[in-house]
């Protein structure tokens, strides 16, 4: 078996060559793995179509007609039929679309068909990149299987591993697997007998391929790739919304030579994006806190009747740290990110929906899923993708509001301007006050408090660690070695007003990819 880093290696050779040839927009494509004339796949439907069309099961499409779907969405129509060809699939798509209910409507095909050929042996797997999105893939197989007998088991990271060990180690039938890439991970090193069981997989699904990597997990997923049957021996489909070069590396291991690409994102969100006047500001890494605050500020003076701010941080744990440390500071701040339970993410997202005169703190993981109307504001804080850059602006639905956007960069993060080009963004540095700005009085004491303030001393430990995890997924793009992220990482804890460096559990560190390296605290 080639190790982790062989395979990432190889993958990066070989991944954009073969995959870069698909990166057409609007379109449905076969990718060939030697250069060819593109083979079109049926030209998109621009009628509704009945779901009794696909010729389901009686079973599925009994489920079906009780959660009242009738017409597919115009993503399903174009991709079901794809899938149940039995064709691999690579496709872009934003969220409500119908994704989750597209790579497992063939899933539970796949294991009805099979029927009791496969034994004991897991039929088809759902990797999902974090516990709440596993969880609704969850109960969604469940209402889709409802009148199947079918065996689902979950693997979720938070749960306690030893009922999952022995689930997988009694001989009941695993017919469809949803798993955490690292509880997945987990199973495999140190669960007996559960490797052999995925020796006959038939489908494999990845959702949300591009969170995959935000969440630095594309490490996890390709050691669990490893322990799966060749590929040429599975049917296989990656979503996702964005498709960076890094997850070309993904999609070469996940799916055979030949597959098909659609994308259904295109260049629509580039579109709106122009819609919105977009600047940039470089600000001391220093100064950041003190920069989004007369960012906020100015901001709320400008429109004092009706200002609503949404915040993105690179991270969940950041966009929590910086939602308690401003909520502190007197700010009227909403904070939604991934470590939320479900029901509290829906409250959040509906109080900033029907509300005026707020902000909301958040991480493009959560929000996606909906757009928020009169935004006046989008701020971003720290390196992210283009595409990335481009759909965060699409929340900003202003109803006749004219929103604006304003991204805030450290000067090593000034790569990404480069990457933005030919988006109307104008580079304000020079000139915005912002950049030699002062905390407040109420700001500074909020900083002040952390090492008193239980919640927020937590709070700013764990945006440390997601520091960590997101620059060192972004070294190049930051012109780093490992080396210069702990030196900015350590001043950046002394920024979030912490005394002394925090201590980080050694499988935590090699997780980022940092074991080893200098400067770090880790417990012994």
């Amino acid at each position: 078996m080639l190790s982790v880093r062989g395979v990432l290696r190889w993958a990066h050779r070989a991944g954009c060559r073969r995959v870069a040839a698909c990166r057409s927009t609007h379109t449905d494509v076969v990718a060939e793995a030697m250069p060819a004339p593109e083979r079109r796949a049926p030209a998109r439907t621009m009628v509704e179509v009945p779901f009794d069309t696909l010729g389901l099961s009686h079973e599925t499409s009994r489920a079906i007609e009780a959660m009242k779907w009738t017409f597919m969405t115009p993503f399903q129509a174009r991709t079901l039929p794809v899938l149940l060809a039995g064709h691999d699939l690579l496709c872009r798509a934003q969220p409500g679309a119908g994704r989750t209910s597209t790579f497992l409507i063939p899933a539970i095909e796949t294991v009805i068909n099979l029927g009791t050929a496969n034994a004991r042996n897991v039929t088809a797997l759902i990797i999902a990149p974090s516990r709440d999105i596993a969880m609704k893939v969850a109960k969604l197989a469940e209402q889709l299987s409802k009148y199947h007998k079918i065996n689902i088991v979950n693997l979720l990271g938070g749960n306690d591993i030893t009922p999952e060990a022995r689930r997988l180690a009694s001989p009941v039938p695993i017919d469809l697997l949803i798993a955490t890439p690292s509880r997945m991970k987990a199973h495999l090193m140190q669960t007996l007998g559960f490797a052999s069981r995925l020796k006959d997989l038939r489908y494999l699904a990845v959702a949300d391929g591009d969170r995959i990597l935000r969440e630095s997990l594309e490490k996890d997923v390709v050691k669990i790739l490893g322990y799966l049957p060749d590929k040429k021996y599975r049917q296989s489909v990656l979503f996702t919304d964005f498709l960076p070069v890094p997850l070309h590396n993904i999609a070469q291991l996940v799916l055979r030579p030949v597959h098909h690409y659609i994308d259904t994102v295109g260049t629509d969100i580039a579109k709106e994006a122009v819609k919105v006047e977009q600047q940039v500001i470089t600000v001391p890494f220093e100064n950041h806190i003190a920069a989004l605050e007369a960012a906020i500020k100015e901001h709320m003076e400008a429109y004092p009747d009706n200002f609503k701010i949404l915040v993105f941080f690179v991270t969940s744990r950041n966009a929590s740290y910086y939602a308690k440390l401003f909520v502190k500071a007197g700010y009227p701040v909403l904070e939604l990110h991934s470590r939320m339970g479900q029901q509290k993410k829906i409250a959040m997202s509906n109080n900033f929906k029907d509300a005026q005169n707020v902000m909301l703190f958040t991480s493009d993981t959560v929000v996606d899923k909906t757009k928020y109307p009169r935004v006046t504001l989008v701020i971003q804080v720290g390196i992210t993708s283009k595409d990335g850059y481009l759909h965060r602006l699409g929340q900003s639905s202003a109803a006749g509001v004219p929103a604006k956007s304003m991204l805030l960069l450290a000067p090593f993060e000034m790569g990404l301007v480069r990457e933005l080009k030919g988006v109307p963004i104008e580079d304000l540095s020079h000139l915005s006050p912002i950049v030699k700005a002062e905390p407040s009085s109420n700001l500074f004491s909020s900083l002040s408090s952390v090492v008193s303030d239980e919640i927020l001393y937590d709070a700013a430990e764990r945006a440390y660690i997601g520091f960590l995890a997101h620059y060192c997924a972004n070294l190049k793009r930051c012109g780093w070695t490992k080396g210069d992220l702990v030196h900015y990482a350590n001043k950046y804890a002394v920024l979030l007003g912490l005394k002394e460096i925090p201590i980080i559990q050694k499988p935590m560190l090699a997780h980022i990819g940092l074991r080893g390296v200098k400067g770090l605290r880790f417990a012994t």
